[in-house]
């Protein structure tokens, strides 16, 4: 019987006649599109989910790993504003460089192609994500306005995981399209650091737990 590695997801195997070279390209990891979660392949009498085997190497990723220490150390070294915008800069560089690291999960889990947006927001479908955020308080309902369209905005609402996790990545998006800082900027990127810091830390263990089939 073949050995299975999965994680928590499930697996289709390619039949027997179908060709080869699709599964090849999956183990060599040279898909282009083709890795998710869901997707394996039989190799050499083993069935391989993508990010399962990449497990083994990618836990140690230097985004998974030095860079969420480091954003972690900016955090902790800018808790009040002051009025000194270095404070802000630093927490908002802390914050792209934690999206940068989820987006990097993203890819590795969900799949590699160059749909962002999509194989983000797949990150609100798991439970970890789901649970911790219903448990935050809500605040009134903390939202925030596109920087590109103002006439938008995200709001961040506890019982609904995607569109909290919508208001978490506009903040990074409007990092990208205005320069003007605010006390409100730093109040509002503090906050979110501090709640998706954890959050990501969680569900990187969980994804990473080692499956009993790998023993």
């Amino acid at each position: 019987m073949p050995s299975l590695l999965t994680l928590k997801a499930s697996t289709k195997e390619y039949p027997n006649d179908r060709p080869k070279r699709p599964c090849e390209r999956l183990c060599n990891r040279e898909s282009k599109g083709a890795g998710r979660a869901d997707d394996s392949a039989t190799c050499r009498d083993q069935t391989v989910n993508w990010f399962a085997h990449l497990e083994r190497r990618d836990r140690n990723d230097p985004l998974f790993v030095e860079a969420l220490d480091v954003i972690e150390e900016m955090l902790r070294k800018n808790r009040e504003f002051h009025d000194d915008l270095r404070k802000l800069f630093r927490l908002q560089m802390a914050y792209l460089l934690l999206w940068s690291a989820i987006e990097r999960y993203a890819g590795l889990r969900y799949h590699l192609g160059s749909r962002v947006m999509q194989k983000v927001m797949r990150i609100a479908e798991e439970a970890i994500f789901r649970n911790r955020v219903a448990a935050l308080p809500d605040n009134g309902g903390l939202w925030v306005y596109r920087a590109d369209d103002p006439g938008k905005k995200a709001q961040f609402i506890p019982s609904d995981p995607k569109k909290s996790l919508r208001y978490y990545y506009q903040i990074r998006s409007n990092m990208a399209h205005r320069g003007k800082a605010e006390y409100a900027d730093f109040s509002r990127v503090h906050k979110a650091l501090e709640e998706l810091l954890p959050i990501f830390r969680e569900i990187l263990e969980d994804a990473f737990r080692p499956h009993p089939v790998w023993h």
